[in-house]
């Protein structure tokens, strides 16, 4: 049974407080890759809460570095795993306009969530020319107290 099917059988909610890791952003170069740390976000800007109803997913995110807060469907990937498409008008931290973020978790054997969130963007450089950006941020999910 899948964590989608338990939680609409049960019409309870999953509740979590999580923490990140700054953004990590990913620099592809033809032949070479790089990976380097954001630095300078406050610890505030990499905690939120998450909660799984049914197939929703909820992000209290008030101080999000990457817009990421609000409600979106569940697609579920696999066995206690699944992603949601988070969109927001901005300002955003990655691009010039509305910006969006894929969170998606795996739910583990201690009953805390392993996250991963990955923005959607294109960098422009000095001459205008649009390249994919890619940044990765993880993180992990402790269980809080739910509600139904």
């Amino acid at each position: 049974m899948s964590l989608m099917s338990i939680m609409v059988a049960s019409s309870a909610a999953l509740a979590f407080n999580c923490n990140v890791t700054a953004p990590h952003i990913v620099s592809a170069a033809a032949s070479t890759g790089q990976i380097s740390q954001m630095d300078g976000l406050p610890p505030e800007a990499l905690t939120f809460s998450l909660r799984l109803t049914g197939n929703d997913m909820q992000v209290a995110w008030p101080d999000s570095p990457i817009q990421l807060d609000g409600r979106s469907v569940i697609i579920p990937t696999g066995e206690m795993t699944g992603s949601a498409l988070f969109v927001s008008a901005g300002p955003c931290l990655f691009t010039e306009a509305a910006c969006g973020n894929m969170l998606s978790f795996a739910r583990q054997p201690d009953g805390q969530l392993l996250i991963n969130i990955v923005p959607t963007a294109f960098a422009r450089d000095e001459n205008g020319v649009r390249t994919p950006f890619f940044a990765i941020i993880e993180g992990r999910c402790l269980p809080s107290e739910a509600r139904r």
